[in-house]
Parts: C-alpha cells; structure tokens; sequence
C-alpha cells in the first residue's frame, strides 16, 4: 500500500497530520455531530431521531465535511478572535453551500431555517453561525489536538489501514445513501420504476425506511 505522504507543518503543539488523519477528523467529528444533534432534539422536542443523515453508519456527513474544512482552513491560526470569525464565516458558508448542493443533486433538504430570525435564505442564520464560530474555537483548542494526539498514539500500521477501511465503508454508505435519496425523491414525483436499480432501491429502501432513517429531510 502506497503511503500518503505526511505534512510535517506542526499545527498543533508538535504533532503533525497526513491524508489519513483527515479520515479521522471527518468519521469522528461526524459521529459527534450525530450525538450533538440527537441530544438538541430530545432536549428541544422530547423525541430521539435519526440524525446521522447516513444509511448505515452513525457518521453526520454535514459535520464531518464541515470538520475537515475548518480544519485545513484554521490550522494556522492562533488567536482565539480571528479563530471564532473565520470559523463564523466558514460554518456559515458550508452550511449555506452543502443546502444548495443537496437540494440540487437530490431534490431534498435537510434543514430549513426560514422561520427562524436573521435566517439567509433559510440556509442558515446569523445566530447558527455565532455557534459554528464557538463550536470552532473548541475544536481547534481542545478537540483537534486531543483527538490527533490519541490517533497518533496508534501503531503507524493499523492508523492507516483502519483509516483505509473507514474510508472504504463511509464511501460505499455515501454511494447507497445517495441512490436511495434520489430515489426516494423520484418517488414522492411519481416516477415509476425503469430499470432493476430502481426496483431494489424501492424494496430495500421503502419510504417507512426512509422516514426513518431521514426524519428532518423534505423533498422539493
């Protein structure tokens, strides 16, 4: 297996990161964002959802893309001010960007604020983007380095061969989810099934399943 090479700029205290940790920070933060996201509904609506936004895996996709984003993106930083700001903006940013991209690949979305105050475009909103800020300045402080810190503290090859098959199980459960989404959506149009694909897709991936797996998701 071909090593990926590492980059030895030092971002946090001495330790440095490579293509594999990057598996790490998206699975782990993605989880997290999971387990963040359960615990605000139960706490606001007393219910207990589904809020991985994934077929198979407990891993919030949303979060984790965001994850590795702020990651690269404030890997240098070092005041806490400008650490909130930019992660402010780039929360922001995703957020609003990741709305648009699954409402045009799938036809769905997942969250829509517009009946929440200083909301744009009901993507995101000001409030929301003051938490991503926060949520940023504690990852970059605490989390992120404690979380590289324990990844480093793996033998070198079982850190990249489980990254390699994390990968390989988070790629296939995106290929899945995202087939089932569009034709969930495809569904809820009226489109008959046209080719064997579809007929399974159908069988296993009924909209009682769908509901459940996607509670918050709308098709438009």
């Amino acid at each position: 297996m071909a090593d990926i090479k590492r980059d030895r700029t030092y971002i946090f205290g001495n330790i440095a990161f490579d293509l594999y940790d990057l598996i790490y920070v998206f699975s782990l933060s993605g989880i997290i964002g999971t387990v963040y996201e359960t615990i605000l509904i139960f706490i606001l609506h007393g219910v207990i959802e589904n809020r991985s936004g994934s077929m198979f895996t407990p891993v919030n996709y949303v979060y984790g893309i965001g994850a590795v984003i702020l990651f690269l993106a404030l890997k240098n930083i070092k005041d806490p001010v400008h650490i909130f700001i930019c992660g402010a903006v780039i929360g922001g940013v995703t957020e609003y960007s990741l709305s648009i991209g699954q409402e045009l690949l799938f036809g769905s979305v997942s969250w829509d604020y517009s009946k929440l105050p200083l909301n744009i475009n009901g993507r995101t909103t000001l409030p929301y983007m003051v938490v991503w800020g926060l949520m940023c300045l504690l990852a970059v402080k605490v989390l992120f380095p404690k979380l590289l810190a324990v990844v480093h503290k793996i033998p070198e090859d079982i850190r990249k061969r489980t990254a390699i098959i994390v990968l390989i199980i988070l790629a296939v459960d995106a290929l899945v989810s995202s087939a089932a989404v569009i034709r969930y959506s495809e569904r809820s149009r009226g489109l008959e099934v046209s080719n064997t694909l579809e007929s399974v897709l159908d069988s296993r991936f009924d909209d009682l399943r769908m509901k459940r797996r996607f509670p918050n998701m709308r098709i438009r």
